[in-house]
């Protein structure tokens, strides 16, 4: 990783140093290159992990989507469809295909508000 502050300080002692060096181009040839690769090698990993973060809100979008899609879904078949039962097949499916469906051995397994309070994140961004 590029260090920035180490970086800045080499701008600044060209900055200062341009007037009183006498061969600017052997000088520019012998610290720029180093610079640009360090440059270069750093928006390259930045890219990589910019395009990791990127997949990674995609994939969450999409769960929170398909969620929220089958929650709806639950609510119209409790409406219109075949009542709470029914309802429940929409929820119970969803949550049982990336088995999240709790076990009866968790704590809090059996008391809904219990349950929620103690698996509900809290987390601020």
């Amino acid at each position: 990783m590029i260090d920035l502050d180490a970086l800045e300080a080499r701008a600044n002692e060209v900055s200062v140093d341009c007037p009183r060096v006498r061969d600017w181009h052997r000088y520019c040839e012998a610290t720029a290159p180093a610079a640009i690769l360090e440059l270069v090698a750093e928006v390259r990993r930045l890219r990589e992990e910019n395009a990791r973060h990127e997949r990674s809100s995609l994939m969450l979008a999409n769960i929170m989507h398909n969620n929220t899609v089958a929650m709806q879904a639950a609510w119209i078949e409790w409406q219109h469809g075949e009542g709470a039962d029914g309802a429940m097949e929409w929820i119970e499916n969803t949550l049982a295909g990336p088995g999240l469906i709790p076990e009866d051995d968790e704590p809090h397994a059996t008391e809904a508000q219990a349950y929620f309070d103690a698996n509900f994140s809290q987390r601020s961004l």
